[in-house]
């Protein structure tokens, strides 16, 4: 597995170890995922702007907790301990391994760095984790009040994404007034990402991403896209 990032500490690291998971946006999560508290957020982990008590979630709302798409844990090994970890945050990185199969010889994914914690040193050699996951997190940290008024749904979720540094493309049949017109709508103390989650669910949309090394992007889909189809339904740990 090779690690790319322009970031020197972290491009001269070694992987210690990755742990993936992902899925179509809005896709339900194997029971199997939530048995990795290390590498899998749960909505807890993101307060409520309601003050709600979020502790005791149902499995549906737990979902909720990935709909971003994807989420790497990558442990790295440098030689120097004490690192400023915090100008790793927001970072992009990529990496790149391969499969052993013929039809998929390898893999790409690319995301930003969200969250790094020192984990020590031992034997000269000093371990970080970082987690990985794509521009969409960025949605999550921060709410908003406004209305919205006569949008297609193509152009409310443009509204709410523009301010992000974000690869997205859109499906151009969600421009279309007919069956994705929005009349009236209100974001109220609502996080970026719970906004656009709320009214992705409604009309049915889901999405994945296309990775590059140096670039993600994501692609949004009515839900009887013809391409969904012919995508495998596969979760990948490197």
């Amino acid at each position: 597995m090779q690690l790319s990032s322009a970031h020197p500490d972290i491009a001269t690291s070694l992987i210690q170890q990755a742990d993936l998971v992902e899925s179509l946006l809005g896709m339900p999560l194997p029971d199997s995922v939530w048995s990795k508290p290390a590498l899998m957020p749960t909505p807890d982990a993101y307060p409520s702007p309601y003050h709600h008590d979020q502790r005791a979630q149902s499995y549906q709302e737990r979902q909720l907790a990935l709909y971003c798409g994807y989420r790497i844990s990558i442990t790295l090994l440098h030689p120097r301990a004490g690192l400023d970890i915090k100008q790793w945050l927001g970072q992009s990185l990529s990496i790149h391994w391969h499969t052993g199969d013929t039809l998929l010889p390898s893999q790409t994914r690319h995301g930003i760095i969200t969250e790094v914690v020192a984990l020590g040193s031992n034997s000269g050699m000093a371990a970080y984790r970082i987690i990985c996951e794509p521009s969409l997190s960025q949605l999550r940290l921060a709410s908003h009040n406004r209305r919205h008024h006569h949008l297609s749904l193509s152009e409310l979720i443009t509204q709410i994404i523009s301010p992000y540094d974000m690869n997205v493309e859109i499906d151009e049949r969600l421009s279309d007034d007919s069956n994705y017109h929005i009349q009236h709508s209100v974001q109220y103390n609502q996080t970026d990402l719970a906004y656009l989650t709320q009214y992705l669910a409604l009309y049915g949309v889901t999405g994945y991403y296309r990775h590059e090394s140096d670039k993600h992007t994501l692609v949004l889909l009515a839900s009887d896209g013809e391409i969904l189809r012919l995508m495998p339904m596969t979760f990948k740990a490197p």
